[in-house]
């Protein structure tokens, strides 16, 4: 009986005299194709046309192998075939959808085994073709013998059984396929086009097993890499994905989910870790949910001293918040990062809001500036007109490799700012697009302002001082604290990018109100005006003078606080903010005594001042120190690597099922990117 016979092909397909002629037979691609197509439907179709969907992946595979003996662009061999077969056959009969019109699989096998028995006699016919030099070959038996074999390993087509090879290990071609979405069926063809353009990897081939089960691997080895691993700070946000891959029921369905992503410090690289779905978005299902999915990860939190997020009540609350629910989990302190660009935007968006009107859906204002706003941007939709250059006499330069490092939208704005300060606007710039508007990030806010600004006049009702005022403030403010975070972005400067925002308000002619509003705005985000992160600005500073003022609160906090509240968990209250300070000692109000070190809090209560955690283990002798070096520190005072990561988060959920697989794909796709970075051909050229 032939193979035919029993899954229903036609018996000529499968004869030993069969003439296979290469002109109607169909490439390797299509049959691969047809294959891939033909086991996705073989899983959803049921009854009797399913046994005709596994008829036809059988011929496909069938056919396969037979075109890679005589003309070969991809190397199947006879087991991988068998494994094939076998394993939708299985999967098919273990649903119950298939009929049983077969002999079970075991025959099955030994069948099809049998009918690659003439299929090896047709690849033995396949001869190489002659030496040009037939008398100096049979001369030289050894020499021919070489060339033979030199001849087959440069013609693919030729190629014995055993003179293929397996694929070496391509961790990173799988990775940076992983990385564009590249399907199973559609990486299988691109590798094995790959061994066929390479002369080094001739005589070697992948197959849709083979490349899935990559994959696979690649996958876990890389979130096996995290077991045991323990960083010293966590950082993390959250966003819901509307489109998340999950499992219901039989079937696999897009839903909405909420992930939050995390990244360790101190890392090289990306620093990412993954991503975890809580219960929901309330706080202690978040902290909980962290530690439960590091625990499962078999990450390490008992290093952990400082946690990183945005400014949302949701994570800062001072009694509920999801790092007070961390420490009272962890059962120690931990140093407060939050975010300082989300700090730097909030009171832009204060003012412009008190100022033109507030929002009225995800994109749009209800104001008259805020209108013109959502417009096309470029020219010629927007010409160039005779604007007021606004003078900066100290412009924040960038570096270039900063401005490189820059994002599209943050690239703009810079570009935007030193146009309005020069009093001239590029062709090239007025061409330019700035991003769409978020209510989320004002950065793209303040890109299309200034565009607006330099514009010609559109007769619309709004006031001219008020757009002005708002540019300055972009320029004057805004700017500089962002210029600021950029050029020195460590916990050691966040109070000093604080202090640089209070003073540049004067910088703007306010009114009482509008002065008011930001101040307010600032206020109430003002988590590094905490003198735990005032400590570090000052033993991390400069100028000797401030780093030895440091020395002393860090004295008076280390003999003054009580003994018996060392182990207790404080509560993070954010300190009324003194305005008119021209220094970090002077931005908050403290009151010294014999027997306490306290500060005012916002609502005129008084709370002790608590040691740093980042500082807590250090001796006298250590802080001693930082009078002749300053204080240095890896961590940042922002999450902008968490932000890059939420993207991803985003792209390895809309492709995946299963967390660690998608933890797995995350970190394979960073590392990918990372070592791709450093071989640029540019770099190798040059060497």
């Amino acid at each position: 009986m032939k193979i035919g016979d029993l899954i229903g092909a036609p018996k000529n397909l499968f004869s030993e005299n069969s003439n296979w002629n290469t002109n109607n037979r169909p490439s390797n691609c299509d049959v691969l194709r047809h294959f891939s197509y033909s086991k996705a439907l073989s899983t959803s179709i049921g009854g009797k046309s399913n046994t005709f969907w596994f008829n036809g992946c059988a011929v496909d595979l069938i056919k396969l192998y037979r075109d890679r003996s005589i003309e070969c662009d991809l190397l199947m061999t006879q087991n991988h075939i068998v494994e094939e077969l076998v394993t939708l056959h299985g999967k098919l009969t273990s649903v119950g959808k298939l009929r049983a019109n077969s002999k079970g699989v075991k025959e099955f096998k030994t069948l099809l085994e049998q009918e690659f028995v003439v299929l090896k006699k047709a690849e033995q016919r396949v001869s190489v073709p002659p030496q040009a030099d037939e008398s100096s070959a049979a001369s030289n038996s050894t020499t021919q013998h070489s060339q033979e074999e030199s001849a087959a390993s440069t013609d693919y087509n030729v190629l014995t059984e055993k003179e293929k090879l397996p694929l070496p290990p391509m961790t990173e071609t799988h990775s940076a396929l992983m990385r564009y979405g590249v399907g199973t069926s559609g990486a299988n063809e691109i590798i094995n086009a790959m061994c066929v353009d390479v002369p080094s990897m001739r005589g070697h081939g992948s197959t849709i097993s083979s490349t899935r089960t990559a994959k696979e691997n690649i996958r876990k080895e890389k979130c096996a890499k995290l077991y045991g691993q323990s960083p010293g700070g966590l950082y993390f946000d959250g966003r819901e994905d509307k489109e998340t891959l999950v499992r219901k029921k039989r079937s696999n369905e897009r839903d909405t989910e909420s992930h939050y992503t995390v990244v360790k410090y101190p890392h090289k690289g990306n620093g990412r870790i993954g991503h975890f779905t809580p219960d929901s978005g309330k706080a202690k299902d978040i902290a909980v949910g962290i530690l439960n999915w590091l625990d499962d990860l078999g990450i390490l939190t008992d290093e952990v001293e400082i946690v990183g997020v945005d400014g949302t009540s949701v994570n800062t609350g001072y009694l509920g918040g999801c790092i007070h629910l961390l420490e009272g989990k962890l059962k120690r302190r931990l140093q407060w990062a939050v975010c300082m660009f989300h700090h730097a935007e909030l009171p832009l968006r204060r003012l412009f809001i008190f100022l033109d009107g507030d929002t009225i859906s995800k994109e749009g204002f209800s104001g008259p500036i805020g209108k013109q706003l959502s417009k096309d941007m470029r020219f010629p939709h927007l010409r160039v007109g005779n604007f007021q250059r606004i003078p900066f006499h100290d412009f924040p330069v960038l570096p270039n490799d900063v401005v490189a490092g820059l994002s599209r939208d943050h690239r703009y704005l810079y570009s935007m700012i030193r146009a309005v300060v020069d009093g001239y606007v590029s062709p090239e710039l007025s061409e330019q697009k700035p991003g769409p508007l978020n209510h989320a990030r004002w950065v793209t806010l303040s890109s299309r302002l200034l565009r607006f600004y330099v514009s010609e006049p559109d007769p619309v009702m709004f006031d001219c001082n008020t757009l002005e005022k708002m540019v300055k403030y972009i320029i004057y403010v805004y700017y500089k604290v962002i210029c600021a975070i950029k050029m020195k972005p460590t916990m050691a400067d966040g109070a000093s990018h604080l202090l640089t925002e209070v003073m540049a308000l004067d910088d703007v002619c306010f009114t009482r109100m509008e002065r008011q509003e930001v101040q307010e705005s600032i206020e109430i985000n003002g988590y590094f005006a905490h003198p735990e992160n005032l400590i570090l600005a000052m033993l991390g500073h400069e100028d000797i003078s401030v780093r030895k003022e440091g020395i002393k609160w860090w004295l008076d906090v280390k003999s003054k606080y009580p003994p018996y509240r060392q182990g207790t968990i404080r509560k993070f209250r954010k300190p009324k903010i003194n305005f008119s300070a021209r220094s970090l000692k002077d931005l908050i109000f403290t009151r010294s005594t014999a027997h306490e070190f306290a500060f005012e809090t916002r609502d005129g209560t008084w709370e002790l001042v608590t040691m740093p955690p980042l500082l807590q283990n250090m001796s006298f002798t250590e802080v001693k120190e930082f009078k002749a070096k300053p204080y240095k520190t890896e961590y940042p005072c922002h999450t902008q690597m968490v932000e890059m990561n939420v993207k991803l988060t985003t792209f390895v959920t809309k492709q995946l099922i299963g967390n660690k697989r998608q933890v797995g794909q995350g970190l394979a796709i960073t590392e990918n990117i990372t070592k791709l970075k450093e071989c640029k051909p540019s770099k190798i050229a040059k060497e």
